[in-house]
């Protein structure tokens, strides 16, 4: 019988975007076999995590509204009275709903930072390396780490609702781990282990992951040494 061939690149690729396709391709080296490539899954969207803002905001932005009406009819219906107070209860609730509105933009701004951030992670695995693209720390760029196979040490499996998953891997073997500088502060950091967030089939990935290592660890055992040159 015949054995299986492997997937042909195109059809890794398939579910992924045309620019996300570019880049994959870019990363790989001549030879190099692409065996799977995804791009992070964004968190869904929950309006619930932001309604408790909107109820203060729209509360203290009635409230001073409705206080300040007060005052322009107490000023038509005769001499003011507790006008001061008024007053100064519809600034106080003024103020707070600006905070409010502050809080609350903030807030959406966070999430849609965040999710455009994962937006930006694209993870490969080939038959030589595990390749992650991600955003730098102040998102003005993009960092590849590419990690080659044999080092990969411990793996990790995070599972999450719908067949998602985050795989954590520790890196072994000798000479220095490698490192990424943090924009913000100019500190050198030591990548000990290395996550794929957020990725489809984790149980698939997970099991290709471990059997790649393993076929490479046990490639580079059989491989003869190399002879002193004389």
């Amino acid at each position: 019988m015949d054995e299986p061939q492997p997937p042909e690149i195109e059809d890794i690729l398939a579910e992924l975007q045309e620019d996300a396709r570019g880049r994959i391709k870019e990363e790989l080296l001549p030879g190099e076999r692409l065996l799977w490539a995804a791009r992070s899954e964004q968190d869904p969207f929950r309006v619930s995590g932001y309604v408790l803002n909107l109820v203060l905001l729209l509360s203290f932005a009635g409230g001073s509204v409705i206080l300040f009406r007060q005052v322009g009819l107490a000023d038509r219906a005769g001499p003011p009275r507790n006008v001061d107070l008024l007053v100064a209860l519809g600034v106080v609730c003024g103020i707070a709903a600006v905070i409010s509105g502050i809080f609350l933009l903030s807030s959406l701004k966070g999430a849609i930072n965040t999710r455009w951030t994962r937006s930006q992670h694209l993870y490969a695995i080939t038959n030589r390396r595990v390749i992650l693209r991600t955003p730098t720390f102040d998102r003005q760029g993009i960092e590849v780490r590419a990690i080659d196979l044999h080092t990969v040490g411990n793996i990790h499996r995070t599972e999450y609702p719908g067949r998602l998953g985050t795989l954590t891997f520790s890196v072994e073997g000798p000479g220095p781990k490698p490192s990424v500088v943090d924009p913000e502060h100019g500190v050198v950091e030591p990548f000990d282990s290395y996550r794929l967030e957020k990725i489809p089939d984790i149980r698939r990935v997970e099991l290709l992951l471990r059997q790649t290592a393993a076929e490479c660890r046990a490639q580079r055992a059989d491989a003869p040494a190399p002879r002193d040159l004389a």
